[in-house]
């Protein structure tokens, strides 16, 4: 029996590795192993040195300051082998091998790392980020993407939305500045300093509503865009 369960082990390791994509310091192990009818698998991946991080998929994930690196990923244990998670340059790739047909019930990401400086989201991912700090934040979102973000210090936001994504930073530190590029149906909810600054251009039907006052606003906007103010500085 035990050497039966060694076996199953080295098995899923060795299964779990070649879904880990390339890249340097990919280490990956599994976290508990499993039964071999184990509905779930959940993996580390042993990722470190990334400042921002891509998400392309329909992922569920928390990203939070801490001191140290963690990746963790839960997904079904039939579709884990599709998972294309690496670090691209100064990004965390979080993803599935080109041409996989992913069928996936569970897609929860865990994130910590000590900066966050950009955030990529491809697809239909619900994404809440909490505690960073710095001077810029780039978020860039593609498709019908949630971001709900608390707790951030950043000198400025730079969003660049397109589809019907929803970015939310009503609960972060008051922004000085802020900046947008918004098309399609796109929603966007931000916590302004008083007499911040905001530029860019809202496009399509596209909705940037904002908490502060004295706002200095230097947009270009579409006829059916629009920009609301929800009240004082929160």
């Amino acid at each position: 029996m035990k050497t039966s369960n060694r076996l199953i082990a080295l098995l899923l390791i060795a299964a779990c590795t070649a879904c880990g994509g390339g890249g340097s310091g990919n280490d990956v192990q599994i976290i508990d192993p499993p039964p071999t009818n184990s509905a779930q698998r959940v993996i580390e991946y042993g990722i470190n040195d990334f400042t921002g991080i891509e998400i392309n998929g329909s992922f569920v994930t928390t990203v939070t300051e801490a001191a140290n690196y963690r990746v963790e990923i839960t997904i079904d244990s039939t579709e884990a082998s599709k998972l294309d998670v690496r670090r691209d340059g100064s990004n965390l790739s979080i993803g599935f091998l080109p041409g996989s047909d992913v069928r996936a019930d569970t897609l929860r990401a865990v994130v910590q790392m000590p900066v966050l400086e950009e955030l990529i989201l491809i697809g239909s991912n619900n994404v809440e980020t909490s505690g960073f700090s710095g001077s810029v934040l780039r978020v860039s979102s593609n498709g019908s993407n949630v971001l709900d973000s608390a707790g951030l210090e950043f000198d400025l936001i730079m969003a660049d939305a397109f589809g019907d994504s929803l970015l939310d930073f009503t609960n972060i530190s008051p922004a000085p500045g802020a900046h947008f590029e918004l098309s399609g149906s796109t929603t966007a909810v931000i916590n302004l300093m008083n007499s911040a600054n905001v530029t860019g251009t809202l496009a399509g039907t596209s909705a940037l509503s904002y908490y502060g006052s004295d706002i200095f606003f230097d947009l270009t906007l579409a006829p059916t865009a629009s920009v609301t103010r929800l009240g004082d500085t929160r």
